[in-house]
This record gives structure tokens, sequence and C-alpha cells, in this order.
């Protein structure tokens, strides 16, 4: 496809990309800018909605073609049926249940108000969707405490359900 448009060792200014998008050397800025600059390629859109690849070593436009694309991935189902046992020396015992096969892990969160949460501890995902998963806090100063858990991946969290305890 690159001969067809413009033969090695030549300018690509004065090409035209298909769709009929040419190729110029900057000066019009409805047009692909080529040349001039120390970049040896540039990327361009063609009028076909095609990207293509402009060389400047060698002359030649060349059609960008992508092997494949990954979709971002999905937010973690929330955990569910979160719920807690007061442990000893005020520690306190979290079980709930795995909804998703694709978090990165958990955030332990907790809470003095319901309201302000700080992560607690961070913990490595579990053995998949379905599993029941629990883990049991360090001591914490007497008073009200709020729980949470957090499933996360690089596309965001999902929290489970609230619950408090009066340590």
């Amino acid at each position: 496809m690159a001969d067809e448009y413009h033969q090695k060792g030549g300018n690509a200014v004065g090409s035209v990309l298909p769709g009929g998008t040419p190729v110029t050397d900057g000066n019009d800025p409805d047009c692909i800018p080529y040349g001039g600059g120390r970049a040896d390629i540039r990327l361009a859109l063609g009028g076909d909605g095609e990207s293509y690849v402009l060389s400047k070593s060698d002359g030649m436009i060349r059609k960008l073609v992508m092997a494949g694309s990954v979709a971002p991935p999905a937010p973690p189902g929330a955990p569910t049926n979160l719920n807690l046992k007061k442990g000893s020396h005020r520690s306190v015992d979290l079980a709930w249940s795995d909804n998703a096969a694709n978090e990165n892990g958990f955030y332990v969160q907790t809470s003095v108000d319901g309201v302000n949460w700080t992560t607690y501890a961070t913990l490595a995902c579990s053995a998949g969707s379905g599993a029941t998963v629990s883990y049991t806090t360090g001591s914490f100063s007497s008073g009200l405490r709020y729980f949470r858990v957090q499933a996360f991946n690089r596309a965001g969290a999902s929290n489970s359900n609230v619950v408090s305890v009066r340590l």
C-alpha cells in the first residue's frame, strides 16, 4: 500500500491519503503536516478513517494496522454479606462473600463516623467468586467503629455493606 502512494526515498509532500486527505509541508493547517521537524515518523488520520504512519526517513506512507485491542476491565463485583464478631482485646473478626473473579485484592476500611473511611489493611485477592473471605484486625481503642470492605482493580473499587461494633 505504501508504494501506491509514494516511492521509497521520495518526499511524502504532495501525496494523498485514502479518502482524499493531502499530505503537505505543514503550511496548510487543514492538511497533514509532514517534514521540517526532527521526528522520524508522524501519525495521521486519513479521510477514510484509517490511521497512517508517515515515515520521514524513507518517504513511505503505511497504513497502521492494530493487531487487536483489549477492552478495559470492569470494576469488580462488590463484596456482600459482610459480618463481624468481636474478637479478643478489642479486635474484630470480619467475614464476607467474594463476588468477583476480576479483583486485584481487597481494602479493609474502618471509620469512627461511618462517613470518613481509612484503609486499615490491603489483602490479596481470594480464591475467586463465591469464596468466603475472613480477616481478623488488630486491637482498636474503645468506642463505636464501622467497617466495610472494597474489592478493587485498576478500573475502580466496589463497596460492601457497612457493619459496626462498639468495642
